[in-house]
């Protein structure tokens, strides 16, 4: 029993990560059938002053505009919004893990499963567009080794 909970475990540790690592998307402004991700849950990426709604192709505009100390500090907010949420998937991760074989289709898990996916969803924007302004900051030749993740 503990060794099926263990596999069904990583199995949705998996899916979680293959959705958060897929590739670059970028969509553009005007692309019909195209919902742009928000930050439906605690709001941390709104508090963070980041945002997930704007399109790629309007950030890259913007960022003409910007000098290289504006686009870090935005990049930070970036960095500090991703952090967060990916503590947030470490604190549903051990929810999950916590819910009995037996429940595991049962509603709990099914919203459980609903928040982890809005997360990924949430956490991929910020890469996203964190990935942008990491591109402008090499173009400009700033030093990005404070701005792993």
């Amino acid at each position: 029993m503990k060794k099926t909970a263990n596999i069904l475990l990583l199995v949705v540790l998996v899916l979680v990560i293959c959705v958060a690592g897929c590739g670059k998307k970028e969509t553009s402004p005007n692309t019909p059938g195209q919902d742009n991700p928000t930050d439906t849950g605690s709001g941390t990426a709104a508090a963070m002053g980041v945002d997930i709604s704007k399109p790629i192709a309007d950030i890259k505009a913007m960022l003409s505009k910007l000098d290289a100390e504006q686009v870090k500090a935005t990049a930070v907010k970036y960095k500090d919004a991703i952090v967060a949420k990916q503590s947030q998937v470490g604190d549903l991760t051990a929810k999950i893990k916590e819910i009995p074989i037996a429940q595991m289709a049962g509603e709990e898990m099914k919203e459980l499963k609903a928040e982890m996916d809005e997360l990924t969803k949430t956490t991929t924007a910020l890469k996203d567009r964190f990935d942008v302004y990491l591109e402008k900051l090499k173009e400009l030749k700033v030093d990005i080794s404070d701005l792993k993740l």
